[in-house]
């Protein structure tokens, strides 16, 4: 049915005889190599040929360094809405930073790198410090900053796994009014898991 949609724009409703017709423009991605998943048997040819109309090739983010600041920028106003941060702003050694990091997961890596610099920068903890919203390198996740600057984080093995989990939760909770959902969404793990670690950690 849907290659019969890709290719007269046309279908039935489940249980009804009359033909509707569509107008739509289809656009599919895909991180894979679908001419060699095809040879392989792992995707239809059939409707491989269907979409395949007009390939636009999107190059990583590794491979257009120049593109990474101005991406940044973009993302992080969008995010300072979402948090209500409307003067934060990237430092410049976090800019250096982001330009040398390879970012593996794309522009999906980058934002989620932006949104925890926010949720974990002092001014996002209500911190009193006088000074510009800036989001510095410190705020960013080890990942980031490790590979960036070729080096492990002179602080790490200093506190204990478990000290570190319940700083950055808090931390989590209190930058988002304490919305369950969005804190598991920030934090990666599901909403019961946050539940139970909120209770262990004897957070509000």
């Amino acid at each position: 049915k849907l290659l019969r949609v890709l290719q007269e724009r046309a279908f039935e409703r489940l249980g009804g005889t009359e033909t509707l017709r569509i107008e739509a423009r289809i656009i599919a991605l895909t991180n894979v190599d679908l001419p060699a998943a095809v040879k392989a048997g792992g995707f239809r040819e059939d409707l491989y040929f269907r979409l395949n109309v007009l390939t636009l090739t999107v190059p990583a983010l590794r491979d257009r360094r120049a593109d990474i600041l101005p991406l940044a920028e973009h993302l992080l106003g969008a995010l300072r809405a979402v948090h209500g941060r409307p003067h934060a702003q990237l430092g410049e050694s976090a800019r250096r930073m982001l330009a040398a990091y390879a970012w593996p997961g794309n522009v999906r890596e980058l934002r989620n790198a932006l949104e925890r610099a926010i949720v974990f920068s002092s001014a996002g903890r209500g911190s009193a410090s006088a000074g510009p919203d800036r989001l510095e390198p410190e705020n960013f996740p080890e990942t980031v900053r490790a590979a960036a600057t070729g080096a492990a984080s002179p602080v790490a093995g200093l506190r204990s796994l478990e000290e570190v989990e319940r700083e950055v939760i808090a931390a989590t909770l209190e930058a988002t009014h304490y919305q369950i959902s969005r804190s598991a969404e920030i934090l990666g793990i599901s909403r019961k898991t946050l539940l139970e670690k909120r209770k262990k950690y004897g957070l509000r």
